[in-house]
């Protein structure tokens, strides 16, 4: 069990900085290559000022909002945060530090709809660990299983990524 929290624990922080990369640097490998620079912070939920509310744009952004946070709250419960409300704050406060940082480093624009995707994307990863854990019953193979699962993940996402920015893929 050990050793799989071990594999666990790297994969999760190759996780982060795959969400460092993703959300602050908006995949791009030098600042010059950033989309946009825009410092303001839209207060308003499910609002976007240079778009209507619906348009597919924004709900694209949004669910992969929600996506790319799901692993977050599922590694979370791998790693044994096993209070709901604890792990929900972690959740809660890491993706305002990132729409911090987005602002303070003048990385894109601030958003509070953002927040409120990227905790959702969160909490639906943590529950759904959790429910699959409970149904399981066998709570040691189940987290090698996700373990692996989530290895595997790991490297198709990242792998894809790599492809798509450098122009293999699409």
């Amino acid at each position: 069990m050990e050793k799989t929290r071990r594999i666990t624990a790297i994969l999760f922080i190759i996780y982060i900085l795959y969400l460092i990369w993703a959300v602050l640097f908006k995949f791009s490998f030098s600042y010059a290559e950033i989309p946009y620079k825009r410092q303001y912070i839209n207060w308003n939920l499910f609002y976007n000022p240079n778009s209507y509310l619906w348009s597919p744009v924004i709900i694209r952004e949004k669910i992969m909002n929600v996506l790319i946070f799901l692993p977050f709250g599922a590694y979370l419960y791998m790693l044994g945060a096993r209070r709901f409300i604890s792990s929900f704050l972690i959740m809660l406060f890491t993706s305002i530090l990132f729409e911090i940082i987005q602002y303070v480093f003048v990385l894109g624009t601030s958003d509070v709809t953002d927040v409120a995707a990227n905790t959702i994307g969160g909490v639906t990863g943590y529950v759904l660990a959790y429910l699959t854990l409970m149904i399981s019953k066998k709570e040691e193979k189940m987290t090698r299983h996700f373990t692996i699962l989530s290895a595997v993940f790991t490297v198709v996402v990242i792998s894809g990524t790599l492809l798509l920015k450098i122009g293999y893929l699409g």
